[in-house]
């Protein structure tokens, strides 16, 4: 009988079950009273003590929404701006560009840059029949103030970047930025190499 169970045992059955589904009201309540008392340092204690969750999730849960050092302040145009340069430098790398945000999450930026990608895309089409209105020398100056205002948005980001020791390569970037449409005022450029899978276009 004792060898049987012991054939039967499955590590992966004694683990602790989890739940899927959204943390509620009194979940994100009882989270909060247990790591005032135990510290964000003990996960263990914490799960013990949060039934059907596990380490990961607690943890996340508090890291990402409940901790009282985020930052859950709106986005100003500069942010956005600055947004757009670094994923153009570093690419969709969420731990990354979040240390460029002080207190916001890597969920935050994402979210962010979600909601910035469908903004640009509703941009795009509207400027697309207003371009073919203008006339040519009108066109023309609005081309040479956009790539005025992403020089200067170009340039703050970078003292910023600096400024968190962070190494830039300006000369890779703009590069970047020209074959991208972005440093030459073109707004039609392809966006495609940014574009979030989970979005739907549609």
């Amino acid at each position: 009988m004792l060898l049987n169970n012991l054939a039967n045992y499955s590590p992966k059955k004694q683990q602790k079950p989890h739940i899927r589904c959204k943390f509620t009201q009194e979940e994100d309540e009882h989270l909060q009273e247990l790591v005032e008392k135990y510290g964000i340092n003990d996960w263990v204690k914490i799960t013990s003590e949060m039934e059907g969750r596990n380490i990961r999730q607690c943890r996340e849960r508090w890291q990402n929404y409940l901790s009282p050092d985020i930052c859950n302040e709106g986005w100003t145009t500069e942010d956005d701006q600055k947004l757009w340069y670094l994923v153009s430098t570093f690419g969709l790398k969420w731990s990354v560009l979040s240390h460029f945000f002080p207190n916001r999450t890597y969920n935050n930026v994402r979210n962010r840059w979600k909601k910035e990608l469908r903004k640009r895309k509703l941009e795009m089409k509207r400027l697309k029949v207003i371009y073919s209105l203008l006339d040519p020398k009108l066109l023309k100056q609005v081309i040479e103030l956009n790539t005025r205002k992403m020089k200067k948005a170009e340039e703050k980001a970078q003292l910023e970047a600096e400024h968190s020791n962070e190494q830039i390569n300006i000369e890779n970037t703009r590069h970047q930025l020209s074959q991208n449409g972005w440093y030459d005022g073109n707004y039609f450029a392809d966006l495609s190499p940014f574009y979030d899978e989970e979005i739907d276009w549609e």
